[in-house]
């Protein structure tokens, strides 16, 4: 079965009167739970997430309901949870370390079966190799005073259970700032007089390091591992000489052994074009999340709006992870709630959206607060549902008559299935030549449209339902929503 989503504009030779529309989703009702309480954390809530074998979900959290009592911004620690139907979960244990985790089954050595990557800090060997533990503070300060250098950056780690941590290797060194013991890992060094650091352009010398609210995947088909992390973009102007101003963007690296990365590369900045002559920007990229979905790759961002002092979470998309677009910029991927609500401050993407039960669940941590201006704000996990490949599709514009032709594949034989919502219009569809020609029987007039909601309805012609040889799809759409396509052997 060959599958794409209409979201992938390199299947699409022509596009009239069409546009890229969000899919609705279903958002869980009310916060998430974790020990029978709803106030997780506060600030900037993150988990990492899968569902095992035997059904239960299994997850690691910034957030915890004793340390959300504690009037700090503070991501370390990381807490083991688990949760027998991903709506209450309960704690398990506590972990040091591994915020951003995965279960590599794929990997044959059982003590590298989870890996995780997170800020952190450490001493490393001639090698690249932590010869401390991470971001152990006592070993840390000993090294230091002692006279090793210290450092700060995004790393590494494997484990055999996901909650003791080896192997601790760096993916990109943070240049911004020397370790030292009397600086807070947690606090951000803008505007403080007391640090020292300098941003810079992308792709300059020494341009290096990583923020918080990794990403880890693993793509067992090309064999490698991709990391992406939050970075930092000098600024800027000729207008403006402070060097106080920053952007947040996502970098991205990638290792084939989980042991050497590729140099820090840019994937995603907001556009430059909304760059005031002041270099304010009126939007930043505050992380991404990146899984698989039919044939490409798509990543749930987390956008923050200048003005608005908040979080908001877009929908992008890749061919390849290195090059990345906004399928509806400036639009909510998941709607966002009323100010002073969970849902309606700052919202953060979780890892791991998954099919569950026929449905993709997309975990986000809500709170309930500003970013900047209310700093004690409130955090929970929140859960967004929607239906499997409808993340974002194709719909005439104003929702009357658009058309779209698909580019040449061979399909002889084949059965197309759409998934699509034509419960308010209808979809025809027609095979063509390469000569552009309608195909005998296979016209929009033969076709029976298709007028119902459906994730995998059938296409049918009046006395055919299997495509001939290869041939162009072409699609005239009515007051409707195309979301993906299937082509099913004999």
């Amino acid at each position: 079965m060959i599958k794409s989503l209409f979201l992938d504009t390199r299947f699409i030779a022509r596009c009239e009167n069409m546009e890229r529309v969000i899919a609705p989703c279903r958002i869980h009702d009310g916060p998430l739970t974790l020990d029978g309480q709803t106030v997780w954390k506060r600030n900037n809530l993150h988990l990492s997430w899968y569902r095992d074998a035997a059904g239960e979900f299994q997850g690691w959290t910034n957030g915890h309901p004793v340390t959300a009592r504690d009037k700090q911004k503070d991501e370390m620690p990381s807490w083991r949870i688990t949760s027998p139907d991903g709506i209450r979960w309960r704690t398990v244990g506590s972990a040091a370390l591994g915020l951003t985790v995965i279960r590599d089954d794929a990997d044959p050595n059982p003590a590298r079966r989870f890996k995780t990557i997170m800020q952190s800090a450490a001493v490393l060997d001639a090698q690249g190799s932590a010869v401390t533990p991470l971001d152990d503070e006592a070993a840390l300060e000993a090294a230091w005073r002692a006279g090793r250098k210290v450092e700060r950056g995004m790393f590494v780690a494997h484990s055999a259970d996901g909650m003791e941590w080896a192997g601790g290797r760096p993916v990109t060194i943070n240049t911004c700032e020397a370790w030292r013991p009397e600086l807070d890992p947690n606090r951000n060094p803008d505007g403080d007089a007391k640090v020292e650091h300098t941003w810079w352009k992308p792709g300059a010398p020494g341009w290096a390091g990583g923020d918080n609210f990794p990403c880890l995947i693993h793509l067992p088909d090309q064999g490698k591992y991709v990391a992406f992390y939050r970075t930092n973009i000098d600024r800027r102007t000729s207008l403006r000489l402070s060097p106080s101003r920053r952007e947040r963007a996502v970098g991205r690296s990638e290792s084939a052994d989980f042991i050497h990365w590729t140099p820090h590369e840019l994937a995603l900045r907001s556009n430059v074009d909304w760059q005031s002559a002041l270099g304010h920007g009126q939007q930043d990229f505050y992380q991404l999340q990146v899984w698989p979905a039919g044939g490409v790759y798509l990543g749930v961002l987390s956008v923050f709006y200048w003005k608005e002092d908040r979080n908001r979470l877009e929908l992008v998309w890749s061919p390849d992870t290195v090059q990345w677009e906004r399928i509806c910029p400036y639009s909510d991927f998941i709607p966002h709630g009323e100010s002073g609500t969970f849902g309606g401050g700052c919202s953060y993407a979780a890892m791991r959206p998954q099919e569950i039960d026929g449905e993709i669940r997309v975990y986000f941590g809500a709170d309930k607060g500003r970013h900047n201006a209310d700093p004690d704000r409130e955090s929970t996990l929140m859960l967004a549902r929607f239906k499997p490949d409808r993340f974002a599709g194709l719909a005439p514009k104003g929702m009357t008559r658009g058309s779209l032709l698909a580019s040449g594949a061979e399909v002889a034989g084949t059965v197309l299935h759409l998934n699509a919502d034509a419960s308010r219009g209808s979809i025809r569809v027609e095979a063509r030549a390469e000569s552009g020609r309608p195909v005998p029987g296979f016209t929009f007039a033969e076709c029976l449209p298709l007028t119902t909601d459906a994730l995998g309805a059938p296409v049918k012609w009046k006395t055919a339902e299997r495509l001939p040889g290869k041939c162009v799809l072409a699609f005239e759409v009515e007051r409707s929503v195309l979301y993906a396509l299937d082509l099913a052997g004999a």
